[in-house]
C-alpha cells in the first residue's frame, strides 16, 4: 500500500472513533461539597450539600470525616442528583483541618469521592 491510502484509512479510522466515543455517556464526578461551617468545636452539627453530576440520581451518599474509614452521615442524592444531609455532626478529633469526604457509594469503580475543608 502506498503511504497515501494508509494515511487516509487512518484518517478515517479516527475520526469514526472519535464519532464514537463522544456518544459514549461518561460519569460525571461527584461535585466539591458545600458545608454550612467552616469550623467549629467538637460536636457542631453542619449541613452537607451538592450535586452527584450524572453518577447516581437517587443514590446513597456518604459523608466521611478525613478519610474513607470513617463515615459520619449518610443521606440520599434527589432525581436531579444534588444531596442535602443535615445535622452532620464533627466529631472528637485532634484541633486543626479536617476534611469532609463526599462520596458516591452507588457508582461503579472508580468511586466518585470530593472533599472540603472544615
Amino acid at each position: 500500500m502506498n503511504k497515501n491510502k494508509i494515511s487516509s484509512i487512518a484518517i478515517v479510522t479516527i475520526l469514526t472513533l472519535s464519532i464514537m466515543l463522544a456518544a459514549i455517556p461518561m460519569a460525571s464526578a461527584i461535585d466539591v461539597p458545600d458545608l454550612t461551617e467552616t469550623h467549629g468545636p467538637v460536636g457542631t452539627k453542619i449541613t452537607v450539600s451538592g450535586t452527584t453530576g450524572a453518577a447516581s440520581t437517587f443514590g446513597l451518599v456518604g459523608v466521611y470525616w478525613d478519610s474513607l474509614a470513617t463515615k459520619i452521615a449518610e443521606g440520599y442524592a434527589e432525581g436531579d442528583g444534588s444531596y442535602e444531609i443535615k445535622y452532620v455532626v464533627i466529631p472528637e478529633d485532634v484541633a486543626g483541618i479536617h476534611d469532609i469526604i463526599v462520596k458516591d457509594e452507588d457508582s461503579t469503580p472508580p468511586s466518585q469521592t470530593a472533599k472540603n475543608s472544615l
